[in-house]
């Protein structure tokens, strides 16, 4: 129940980071971008040892929403924006692979 609640929010903050782009000053060497991912290792870590099912679960949606936000961030911002969403979201399948190779019980 709390990884469904979790994926509609997290589908919603990856579709609307596609939709709005980043800010001006924003590249990949600057700290949203390192942020992001930092939360994501931190998730990892907490579905591998505690809550696999609810992080699982809660990356899962982001996997079939890569192609619509890909293609959204494509035309309002370009390749190179939309080169990043595709990161976050492969970065999101690969720790929903990494807690099922894991923890396989929990899938």
């Amino acid at each position: 129940m709390v990884g469904g609640i979790l994926s509609l929010l997290v589908s919603w903050v990856y579709l609307s980071a596609s939709w709005t782009g980043p800010y001006s000053q924003d590249s990949i060497f600057d700290g949203l971008y390192w942020s992001t991912f930092l939360w994501m290792g931190g998730t990892l870590l907490l579905g591998i040892f505690i809550i696999p099912r609810t992080i699982g679960m809660m990356y899962t949606p982001v996997i079939f929403l890569l192609p619509i936000a890909f293609l959204i961030s494509l035309f309002r911002h370009g390749f190179a924006y939309s080169f990043s969403i595709v990161l976050l979201g492969f970065a999101g399948w690969l720790i929903t692979m990494l807690i099922g190779r894991f923890r396989p019980e929990s899938t």
